[in-house]
């Protein structure tokens, strides 16, 4: 068919008009992005004020270790004292960048591998009787979902072990406490993705069981949709 002048005329300023909306749009868009990286690079700009607090947030947690895992007391005293030096040369720093670096040095010492693990031992134990109970439900209410080489009492065997093992054990350094927190949460941690790895499992397959049930339901209701439809020949 083919088009008149006319019509050719109002595709013309149509199309036009349609490459404005869309350039103005992505101008629009580019604007947001900008914006939003200029506001989530202030706000984490880091500040002389803030690395000070993250300091003294951290002197609190060594100091709170050393109460609650008192034959870590030496290793944590060590990395506290460390960290206390290179924060007072911190704070006779006069120029405002460097000062910002030297604190941020200051918060790098004051928290070593060790003591993170120490302080989210208590949650990842939470989250390990948290997925393994959730796992145990799975597999009691959907019996096609089988939980291997996992039972309750050998969650809690394991986290005890854990807990004894971390409480007699005696460190002086961040090396033997490193040695001690990977020996003694070693069984922990291979159960803990055990049980991550066979919830995901579980979960795919409830998933799977889920849409076939659904898929078999619709199809049901297809059928019985069509039987009612179906007019038999005269």
């Amino acid at each position: 068919m083919l088009l008149s002048r006319r019509d050719i005329l109002i595709l013309s300023v149509f199309n036009e008009n349609s490459q404005k909306i869309l350039k103005n749009q992505i101008m629009k868009l580019y604007q947001l992005i900008i914006a939003g990286l200029l506001l989530s690079a202030i706000s984490c700009k880091k500040t002389v004020d803030g690395e000070t607090e993250r300091w003294m947030n951290s002197e609190a947690r060594l100091t709170r270790l050393m109460t609650e895992y008192p034959n870590f007391e030496v290793a944590l005293s060590k990395v506290l004292e460390e960290s206390k030096v290179l924060f007072q040369s911190a704070a006779s720093e006069t120029n405002p960048e460097l000062k910002i670096e030297k604190l941020g040095i200051a918060n790098k010492a004051a928290n070593p591998s060790f003591v993170n693990r120490l302080d989210n031992l208590d949650k990842q134990i939470e989250n390990l009787r948290e997925t393994s109970v959730k796992l145990f439900e799975m597999a009691e209410t959907n019996k096609n979902i089988i939980v291997a080489d996992v039972r309750a009492d050998n969650v809690d065997s394991v986290i005890k072990d854990a807990k004894k093992y971390l409480a007699k054990v005696e460190v002086t350094d961040k090396r033997q406490a490193n040695q001690a927190l990977t020996k003694g949460l070693g069984k922990l941690d291979r159960l803990e993705r055990n049980i991550k790895s066979q919830l995901s499992k579980a979960e795919r397959a409830k998933r799977a069981a889920e849409q076939a049930a659904n898929a078999a339901a619709n199809a049901d209701a297809a059928n019985t949709t069509s039987d009612k439809d179906y007019v038999p020949e005269q």
